[in-house]
């Protein structure tokens, strides 16, 4: 992460085989502005819940925050301001919880209402009994649960309070109980002031009566544990320490340059006794001090000694380390110490510093302790014969002689452990191990004690996670991993690229990042271009620009990375290959298929046009329209989206393809002609989107055609004449001018029939007449045909859909022709989709209510285009469009006067219709005159 006020700071990483220049150089990027106001973000606090708010307090606010959901009694983990993290890691507990602060621990001692004394702030819960009764102490566990520990010899004295002690005086005769509030939990000192006292024959078993809680010992350390259920956490107890008065040093609290020996201890289930006589047997300087105590919520520390090698020292509040003769006896120690590092696992480690308070030296000597990464698997508590010699890195050496002769005053030193941390780290380990001892174990003047209360305080940062999703965001493009697929893009003189990749930083939104994109050759790992986000970015879409013309044609890859200012990310983004195309195309060719003398195209017919293009240019996409009098507009430009024909775009009268094979250089195109006189016209572009290069842009053919007298005449066709009808007697039917396959056209007894002089004879007249049909299927929607009729619509008409024509037994209706919104329309409809969501539709002009209209719609199949024609003679009124797919096969007759949607009528026209007609093919001009004024289109001759 990194704050997106802080100056940048980057080094150097690789990029595949080749090394990529920092990002100050490839991004020329400059230190940000802090702003310590921003209009958005979350308040001040002191601490917060989660690691992405805390980290924006702390970089915006300038100040500390302690991220609660990560932190306990023995972690305390915070953001910091310039947009790192940082915890600390204590063996006891250092801090606990008060309101849902977390505040440090305060052991001194307050009455309570009831006269039990109890520490201000602790994160281990004790109380001290008020004297006057044997109640010497509760404890409670790290999960909630008490029990209490009575004093089986009577009654105990009031006790006099200082700090965070209550002495108990002559609780036996010359034997005083201190209890002291500690930092873990409680510790009760006995204290026998003198020689006559030791002889009383009660201290050969002084016994500590437990209630509420299960005693069991830890048959590996010998140490005790309360167990208050089986499911709560235990409260540990150190194996008791006694130690003499023979230093100068030496106090009810702390050994000073005694060395502490274990008291012979046994246990039952609810008691624990202490052979306080045998301690006095060795005729010690008084006062004597007996120390067991009960702890929770401890990490782990722990010495071996070589003078007693098989006495495990878990958890004693004072560690030794290092060699020296006190008594007579030479003392070797190692001490060691396990914290939890589960917080920093895979994080980037920039410091670790091993803090620990050093009490006694046992000379002037600044001799040289080390610190180890030690162990990794080892369990805490083992002892001097047990120790598994696991001394894996020594990480920093430091000489001391605090506590000693000539620095009595204790002093916390500093070890650096960075390096243990980093392993830790980089093994996502749950915890770590760190071992003291003296550099020279033969020199009896580096012996050594501290305090239990160690501390590991880790400054990491957590990089940036690896770019995602490479895109181009100009031109569009969706990048391409596989360098035999590139995307094509154009960096002409007007078009730039930006590129994008998605980023995100692990400990959270809050902080900016920096992006570098690099450019390489397609096969290449030397950055041929490179360019840097703004310093720094929000989260989120990063991206960049290479000005327009920077990058000239070829074949390349990119890719980017990311910083946070303190690390970059692990890795790069995938590769995004593509391919610089600037010039575009040149003019296509087009050759017609060769005919014979005297032979002839038949419009709507399907023939099969040979397009040319040169296969050395990535030609992507061609472009083919027929001109009929329009100009289509074409929507693809230099600077516009990929070419592409999946799926096929619709745009007017134009027909997309895409080569099969680009680099062939001819593409076979079937199509049909669709009038006597038509152009064809051809344009093409490459895969960047380039249009032809050069003046011409578009390459035409002229061809001619001869209508289709086979498919499109009345004795292939149907063609119903109305007008002809003797309505002085409403018809029942139709007669079919079809003489080769007759299907008439039915026609309820109770349709309404008018001749309104108009010129046109009798029509069916809507609404109000039924619906006219043909017992059978007349056209294959499936291939080309026209339909067509006389139309009038009534002054209802200019809102809404009215049909006319339509094919009328199945559920859906394959065409309709008639008025939507006051313009005239044709439809074909693909199979599964319902006639009222029909997409394949195509308006002409506007209708013109209660004047006879002649209006045509004809599907092309060759050439996957739908028309509407409007009138009887050149000029026509039309308008097409090219359609997807196949449109459904007929199903059912003709239906006049209405369509059919998921299978109900529906539609129902308004006006009158007559002459209906429909031919299994494409109408030229000329036959759809013939068909308006009663004359067989298939006819020759006028």
């Amino acid at each position: 992460m990194r704050p997106k006020s802080a100056a940048s700071k980057f080094v150097a990483f690789a990029a595949g085989a080749a090394t990529v220049i920092g990002f100050l150089a490839a991004l020329g990027s400059a230190p940000a502005v802090a702003d310590t106001t921003p209009a958005a973000g979350p308040a001040d606090a002191a601490h917060v819940t989660d690691v992405s708010t805390a980290s924006t307090i702390a970089t915006t606010y300038k100040h500390k925050v302690v991220v609660d959901s990560q932190s306990s009694p023995t972690m305390l983990v915070q953001a910091l301001p310039d947009g790192t993290m940082q915890a600390e890691s204590d063996v006891v507990p250092a801090r606990a919880a008060v309101n849902g602060v977390w505040t440090p621990i305060d052991t001194s001692l307050q009455k309570r209402s009831d006269g039990w004394l109890e520490p201000k702030v602790a994160a281990a819960g004790v109380r001290f009994g008020p004297g006057g009764s044997n109640q010497i102490a509760q404890v409670q566990s790290g999960s909630g649960q008490w029990f209490s520990e009575a004093w089986p010899y009577g009654n105990l004295p009031i006790p006099t309070v200082s700090g965070s002690h209550a002495l108990y005086p002559e609780v036996f005769p010359g034997v005083d109980l201190r209890l002291t509030a500690t930092d873990a939990g409680m510790s009760e000192v006995l204290v026998v002031k003198t020689a006559q006292a030791a002889a009383d024959p009660q201290l050969a078993g002084v016994t500590l009566a437990v209630q509420g809680a299960t005693v069991q010992q830890n048959v590996k350390t010998r140490t005790l544990q309360a167990e208050t259920t089986a499911s709560a956490e235990p409260v540990a107890s150190a194996t008791p320490l006694w130690w003499d008065s023979s230093s100068a040093l030496s106090n009810a609290d702390n050994p000073g340059g005694d060395e502490p020996q274990a008291v012979p201890t046994t246990s039952t289930s609810s008691s624990v006794s202490l052979d306080v006589n045998s301690v006095t047997a060795t005729t010690p300087t008084y006062p004597v001090y007996v120390d067991p105590d009960w702890s929770s919520y401890l990490q782990a520390d722990w010495y071996t000694d070589r003078a007693y090698p098989n006495q495990s020292y878990l958890d004693p509040p004072s560690d030794s380390v290092g060699y020296g003769v006190s008594g007579g006896v030479g003392y070797l120690s190692h001490a060691f110490f396990q914290f939890t590092t589960d917080v920093v696992a895979h994080k980037h480690i920039l410091n670790a510093r091993f803090n620990i308070h050093q009490t006694y030296a046992n000379s002037c000597d600044t001799t040289l302790v080390q610190l180890w990464e030690y162990g990794g698997s080892t369990s805490p508590g083992f002892t001097w014969n047990t120790e598994p010699n696991q001394w894996w890195y020594a990480d920093d050496q430091q000489g001391n002689a605090n506590g000693g002769p000539c620095a009595p005053n204790p002093a916390w030193d500093g070890f650096s452990a960075t390096h243990a941390v980093t392993s830790a780290a980089a093994n996502g380990q749950g915890n770590i191990q760190l071992g003291m001892r003296v550099a020279n174990e033969s020199n009896s003047l580096t012996r050594k004690h501290y305090d239990w209360n160690a501390q590991l305080i880790i400054t990491y940062n957590t990089p940036p996670a690896n770019p995602t999703l490479p895109t181009f965001v100009s031109p569009p493009r969706t990048c391409s991993s596989d360098p035999l697929k590139p995307v094509y893009v154009n960096n002409g003189p007007t078009q730039p690229l930006k590129l994008q990749v998605t980023q995100t930083d692990p400990d959270g939104p809050g902080y900016g990042v920096n992006d570098g994109f690099y450019v390489y050759s397609a096969t290449g790992t030397t950055i041929l271009y490179s360019v840097g986000t703004a310093n720094p970015s929000p989260q989120g879409q990063e991206q960049v620009q290479f000005d327009a013309g920077k990058i000239p044609p070829g074949a390349y890859r990119w890719n980017a990375r990311a910083g946070d200012g303190i690390d970059l990310s692990a890795g790069f983004s995938p590769y995004c290959y593509f391919t610089v195309l600037d010039d575009g195309p040149d003019l296509p060719t087009i050759t017609m298929p060769p005919l014979n003398v005297g032979d002839h195209y038949t419009v709507g017919s399907q023939i099969t046009a040979t397009i040319g293009y040169n296969g050395t240019q990535h030609v992507a996409m061609l472009a083919l329209w027929w001109a009929m009098g329009k100009t289509p507009t074409i929507p693809v430009t230099a600077t516009g989206g990929a070419p592409s024909c999946s799926p096929a775009p619709v745009v007017q009268t134009v027909r997309f393809v895409c080569p099969a094979d680009p680099t062939k250089g001819t593409q076979d195109v079937t199509m049909a002609v669709p009038s006597e006189a038509s152009t064809l016209s051809v344009t093409a572009y490459d895969a960047a989107g380039n249009p032809v290069k050069g003046t011409t842009t578009v390459a035409t053919q002229s061809v001619t055609a001869q209508a289709d007298l086979t498919n499109v005449a009345d004795a292939a066709g149907h063609r119903w004449e109305t007008d002809l009808l003797d309505t002085s007697t409403p018809p029942t039917s139709v007669s079919d001018a079809d003489t080769t396959t007759t299907i008439n056209l039915s026609v309820a007894a109770t349709s309404v029939w008018t001749d309104n002089g108009d010129g046109h004879g009798p029509s069916l007249t809507y609404p109000g007449s039924a619906t006219a049909t043909t017992a059978s299927g007349v056209v294959n929607t499936t291939k080309s045909f026209t339909v067509s009729a006389w139309l009038t619509p009534g002054a209802n008409t200019t809102t809404g859909t009215f049909t006319a024509l339509s094919n009328g037994s199945g559920a859906d209706s394959d065409f309709t022709l008639g008025i939507t919104g006051g313009n005239w329309q044709f439809c074909t409809r693909v199979p599964g989709t319902p006639s009222t969501t029909n997409p394949q539709c195509v308006l002409g002009s506007g209708a013109t209510t209660n004047q006879p209209t002649f209006v045509t719609g004809t599907y092309d199949a060759a050439n996957s285009l739908i028309s509407i024609w409007i009138g009887t003679t050149a000029p026509f009124a039309y308008a097409s469009h090219i359609v997807t797919g196949t449109p459904t096969p007929a199903g059912g007759g003709l239906l006049v006067g209405a369509d059919r949607s998921s299978g109900s009528t529906v539609n129902g026209w308004s006006g009158l219709i007559n002459n209906p007609s429909i031919y299994q093919g494409v109408a030229t001009g000329n036959q759809l005159g013939k068909i308006a004024t009663d004359i067989d289109p298939g006819s020759t001759g006028l």
